[in-house]
C-alpha cells in the first residue's frame, strides 16, 4: 500500500467509512515498520485511519469513540505502537547469520 497502489488506496479510503476501523496486527506493523523517513511519512498517514489490537496508544477500534469495549480482544490495550515501531527499527537493522530473513515476531519478543 505504500507504493500508491490505486486498488489499494481505494480500498483504504473506503473502510475509513466503516464503523470499525481497519486492523493492523501488531507483528504485522513491526514487520513492515522501517525508520526511514519516507516509510515513517506514509506508513502513519495509514495507520492513523486504523487500529493495531491490544496497542496502547493505537487509535480506538470504533470510529467516533473514546474508550473501547474491554471484552473485545481488538479493544483491550496491552502494548503500545511504539514497541511495534522498535522491533521494526530492529529488523531494518539486523544482519542474521546465513539466509535467515528478520521476523517480526522475533524482534518483538526481544
Amino acid at each position: 500500500m505504500l507504493s500508491g497502489d490505486a486498488v489499494a488506496l481505494t480500498l483504504h479510503h473506503g473502510l475509513r467509512r466503516a464503523p470499525h476501523r481497519p486492523v493492523i496486527i501488531g507483528p504485522v506493523l513491526a514487520q513492515a515498520w522501517r525508520p526511514d523517513p519516507k516509510t515513517v511519512h506514509a506508513f502513519s498517514g495509514y495507520l492513523k485511519d486504523c487500529t493495531v489490537p491490544q496497542a496502547r496508544g493505537s487509535a480506538a477500534p470504533m470510529q467516533g469513540r473514546a474508550t473501547a469495549n474491554v471484552g473485545c480482544v481488538a479493544c483491550a490495550k496491552t502494548t503500545t505502537l511504539d514497541s511495534y515501531k522498535r522491533a521494526g527499527a530492529m529488523l531494518a537493522k539486523a544482519v542474521p547469520p546465513g539466509k535467515k530473513r528478520p521476523d517480526a515476531v522475533d524482534a518483538s519478543s526481544s
